[in-house]
């Protein structure tokens, strides 16, 4: 939440996240007998110029490199969309990156992710932050510090190997079967902070500050009061809006807590 611009261009914010090992498959070609634009994903789209694309993704991105038509695009992704785990970043940063290739002009991974920003937060409007295009182009164990002018410092952690392995095998992901758009959230979290409403902020600032303690606990090897941390934050994170969880999640967690779970 603190990677959002209505709160860190008053606050400045900070993110520690982590990538995880499912991704997002993007091939190119030029097609060898015509000059049409194809773009296949859940659908499959066969125009003769990129403006026609109803994909807004690969249409600005087609458009922010110069290319009117002439190209195949195909993604493929181990998980659906809706799950929350930056799919339309990953294809915006998987995509810029090919189209980069195939002009043979190879971008810092950094450069790599402002674009994806700009093109998904300037241009198509969408009211995200910055750090799932980041995360996209950096990946691993990453800490993005966000000045308020949007100004993005990367660093890696010291973690040490056994830490890291003691990390992979105490965590676990589970596909819940439910997918949505997390725009509408975000939305309201952005206008949370953009008016200063007090649950908002609050919520933000303590989140921001819980990440400063997890980056310090995992550095250190302290993975129990990383757990308990990450408690915490989802209790501040369900403070932001009324949509972030629902009863059948709130009922899955506190099943796993139940059970051991921190």
């Amino acid at each position: 939440g603190t990677d959002l611009p209505a709160y860190y261009q008053q606050y400045g914010g900070f993110v520690f996240a982590a990538g995880i090992n499912k991704y997002m498959f993007i091939n190119l070609n030029r097609p060898i007998v015509d000059d049409l634009v194809r773009v296949k994903y859940t659908q499959t789209e066969i125009v003769r110029h990129r403006d026609e694309l109803q994909h807004e993704i690969a249409r600005e991105a087609l458009r922010l490199m110069g290319i009117e038509h002439g190209v195949e695009i195909i993604s493929i992704a181990d998980v659906p969309a809706g799950t929350g785990l930056g799919s339309s970043s990953c294809y915006a940063v998987g995509l810029l990156n090919a189209l980069h290739t195939l002009q043979r002009h190879p971008v810092s991974f950094q450069e790599l992710a402002e674009e994806a920003c700009q093109l998904e937060i300037e241009v198509l409007g969408k009211p995200i932050g910055k750090q799932d295009q980041y995360m996209a182009a950096f990946g691993g164990l990453t800490v993005l510090e966000i000045a308020p002018d949007g100004t993005v410092s990367i660093s890696q952690p010291t973690i040490p190997a056994t830490v890291l392995d003691d990390l992979q095998r105490n965590m676990l992901v589970f596909y819940t079967g439910s997918e949505r758009s997390s725009l509408d959230i975000l939305s309201e979290q952005s206008r949370g902070a953009a008016t200063r409403q007090e649950t908002v902020l609050e919520s933000l600032h303590a989140i921001k500050e819980m990440g400063y303690r997890i980056k310090e606990e995992i550095e250190r090897g302290d993975l129990t009061s990383f757990g308990l941390e990450l408690d915490r934050h989802w209790q501040a994170k369900k403070r932001l809006s009324s949509r972030v969880s629902n009863p059948r999640f709130d009922e899955i967690y506190e099943l796993s807590k139940q059970n051991g779970a921190l």
